[in-house]
């Protein structure tokens, strides 16, 4: 099973400005063209499953030290950190724009 991420958690991430776009998505499935630059593919394995999650953050130390921690209470490891993705400035995302109408 996939990280299960807590309301504290979730709270605790966004003070350092890190945010779990998607989880449980394979890199194929990722829509470049709609997605900000900041997306990095976290590879992590949990109970001998491999998981990867698409994740928005400025710095990759701040992801490592997010999923090592959760990670760590489950007997889980971080693989790998990639960047490279999406084609949006972070400041011009917007997930959830206005409808017009």
């Amino acid at each position: 099973m996939a990280i299960t991420w807590t309301d504290d958690d979730k709270e605790r991430l966004k003070k350092i400005e890190v945010i779990i776009h998607q989880q449980n998505i394979r890199e194929s499935d990722l829509v470049q063209k709609t997605l900000p630059t900041d997306i990095h593919m976290v590879e992590y394995v949990q109970e001998e499953e491999t998981y990867s999650d698409a994740v928005r953050a400025a710095k990759k130390s701040d992801i490592f030290d997010s999923y090592y921690d959760k990670l760590k209470e489950v007997g889980g490891v971080v693989i790998s950190i990639r960047s490279g993705f999406g084609t949006i400035q972070p400041k011009m995302y917007n997930p959830q724009p206005k409808k017009k109408g």
